[in-house]
């Protein structure tokens, strides 16, 4: 799409893994990509181990990848069914953008001038709304929310 579209959604993405990711379920992100991109962590010599931001080398410890899926899907449950992204202002919201009156004309189109006459609002040339800029507000499906959040591959399996 654009530029600021991919900035707005990965903004999304890592906000909502801050708020609903701890860190079991951030692990388990990471192994069960580590997973599906070269086989489970330690099992074969021709791979290197996934390592965590310390070096350290991870293991399942308990987590199979089905679990780790379980755990990802249920960290995912308040993932919202669409987000709206505008472009122009670089910002996300859950809920499909609104009309919004006119704070000038009080939605009434019109407003009053200095000798006293009755004239079409400048603010809103007349309309008493504003009508959302639906050119620049993309609607984004949770499939696409999941994708970012989680990877393209990991997103088939959560």
């Amino acid at each position: 799409m654009n530029k600021a579209y991919d900035r707005v959604l990965e903004t999304f993405a890592k906000d909502y893994r801050k708020q609903h990711f701890d860190a079991e379920v951030a692990k388990a992100v990471r192994l069960a990509n580590y997973d599906l991109h070269f086989g489970p962590p330690c099992a074969s010599d021709c791979c290197a181990p996934a390592t965590d931001e310390h070096g350290n080398e991870n293991e399942w410890s308990g987590f199979s990848f089905e679990e780790a899926c379980i755990a990802i899907k249920e960290a995912l449950e308040d993932l919202p069914s669409k987000l709206y992204i505008d472009v122009m202002c670089e910002d996300y919201s859950d809920s499909e953008p609104q009309y919004e009156d006119c704070p000038v004309c009080d939605k009434s189109g019109m407003t009053v001038n200095d000798e006293g006459d009755e004239i079409k609002c400048d603010n809103c040339n007349g309309e008493g709304i504003f009508e959302p800029d639906y050119e620049n507000i993309y609607e984004v499906e949770r499939l696409q929310l999941i994708k970012a959040i989680v990877g393209k591959e990991l997103s088939n399996y959560v």
